[in-house]
């Protein structure tokens, strides 16, 4: 009996479990539901409550199709299952008669709101009937050209702070939509989030003043500080802000914990002054010095456990990268775990003999990454469970190979964006990654010798 009258609830059975069925959680809830009467409400709550998205964005399929089997319910079980949910992600549903259907609908568990590209239709686009005192995460997309959809507004950033108490996350990626500076700093001094993430395009320098720093760190709670990392070319904060911030703010960001951002390669220096508690750090480079010494200072903040040093893609010259022997301090970084290094490493420096192609031999001797040098990159990086580094096509030296295996006994994933020699992987002296469980290799090179192990 209570069987029958779980499943008579057609939209569950047709929206809901239909489409989630071979999911292994929601199917263990449903049958928790068939079992016995007194489960089927707890069961229901858990499944249209959602899932928290996880940071490399999965989950979010799942919230998607609760937030549409909303949508297509009948008008007069909407409201049941809307006040059940806590996210609400129209990431992929864009039409402006999805949000219609959830005009007067309540949703008094709601704590996450993800939308994009809501440009189309604005003037029936109301963001604020999702702004409420339960949301926790409010995530806004808009990659639209159109020159008349500013939506960042004063008056908007004001009901977001007004009417979102509990806001602890904040993503806002509009890379065409202008934004005044003043309105920041008003917003980020009304509100507490414990995690910020922008993307203001080539315009971020010019957005992210010294008075916007300064009400980010305002409250000192802020845990993580994220500036899109797919425009590379483009560098968020300006040198002359980061020093004035440095200078004028006694102590910056101090739970700061996640900082991933775009620079030009001489505010590198300013990162440990002015985020000294990160343990989680991505630098997007944009430009070049050719100085060995420019991570020497990232080297010191012993505190990192993630670290991410990625070039911009499209700059695959040798001289527009950092040299190979400027990482080596990086090897006092004792609680590091993982490592990337990406489009920016070239760790090799010989010239093929009789080769004509001038990219194969614009390495400089000054530039030379010895066995040695390999070494002291490697040794100190004992707690290293995830590296991941990419020389573009070219072949990395032997010893770096060798230096990892001997050096990184803990370490469980690698990915290596580059040439290997076949030696490397087929002989039997070849080095040892004994707890390696996860490995991907983009090319293997196959030298004389090694066609004939």
């Amino acid at each position: 009996m209570v069987v029958a009258a779980f499943w008579d609830v057609i939209e569950l059975r047709m929206k809901v479990f239909d489409c989630l069925r071979d999911d292994r959680c929601d199917a263990d809830l449903a049958s928790c539901a068939r079992v016995h009467g007194t489960w089927t409400n707890l069961a229901l709550n858990a499944l249209w409550l959602g899932y928290p998205r996880t940071q490399d964005g999965s989950d979010g399929d799942r919230n998607r199709k609760r937030t549409e089997a909303i949508a297509l319910l009948p008008r007069d079980r909407r409201q049941d299952y809307a006040s059940r949910i806590s996210v609400l992600d129209f990431s992929e549903l864009h039409s402006m008669l999805v949000h219609a259907m959830f005009d007067r609908l309540k949703f008094p568990r709601l704590k996450e709101v993800i939308l994009s590209n809501f440009h189309n239709e604005p003037k029936r686009f109301r963001l604020s009937k999702y702004l409420q005192p339960t949301l926790e995460s409010l995530k806004l997309v808009d990659k639209s050209t159109d020159e008349d959809h500013n939506w960042l507004t004063s008056s908007f950033l004001d009901d977001v702070a007004n009417r979102c108490p509990s806001l602890k996350e904040v993503l806002f990626w509009a890379p065409y939509t202008s934004i005044n500076p003043v309105d920041l700093v008003q917003f980020f001094r009304s509100i507490r989030p414990q995690a910020i993430s922008l993307d203001f395009g080539e315009y971020a320098s010019e957005v992210l003043t010294y008075d916007v720093l300064s009400a980010l760190s305002h409250y000192g709670c802020l845990e993580s500080l994220v500036f899109a990392p797919d425009k590379a070319k483009y560098a968020d904060i300006e040198v002359d802000h980061l020093q004035r911030f440095f200078d004028a703010t006694e102590n910056p960001f101090p739970s700061l914990k996640r900082l991933e951002l775009v620079l030009e390669e001489n505010a590198i220096p300013l990162i440990p002054q002015c985020f000294p508690t990160v343990t989680w750090l991505r630098l997007d480079v944009t430009s070049y010095l050719r100085d060995e010494s420019i991570l020497k200072l990232i080297a010191n903040m012993s505190q990192l456990q993630i670290l991410e040093i990625v070039g911009d893609g499209e700059r695959r010259e040798y001289n527009h990268t950092i040299p190979a022997r400027a990482f080596i301090p990086l090897g006092s970084l004792s609680q590091l775990k993982s490592l990337k290094i990406g489009t920016s490493f070239y760790p090799s420096c010989k010239r093929e003999e009789g080769s004509e192609d001038e990219d194969d031999g614009f390495f400089s001797p000054d530039d030379k990454f010895l066995i040695a040098d390999a070494s002291d990159m490697f040794s100190g990086l004992t707690a290293l469970e995830h590296l991941s580094i990419n020389t573009l096509e070219y072949e990395g030296p032997d010893h770096l190979w060798e230096s990892i295996s001997e050096f990184c006994p803990r370490l469980r994933s690698i990915e290596f964006v580059g040439a290997l020699e076949l030696l490397n992987v087929v002989s039997p002296n070849a080095p040892v990654l004994e707890n390696v469980t996860d490995m991907a290799i983009e090319q293997v090179k196959a030298s004389e010798a090694a066609l004939y192990e």
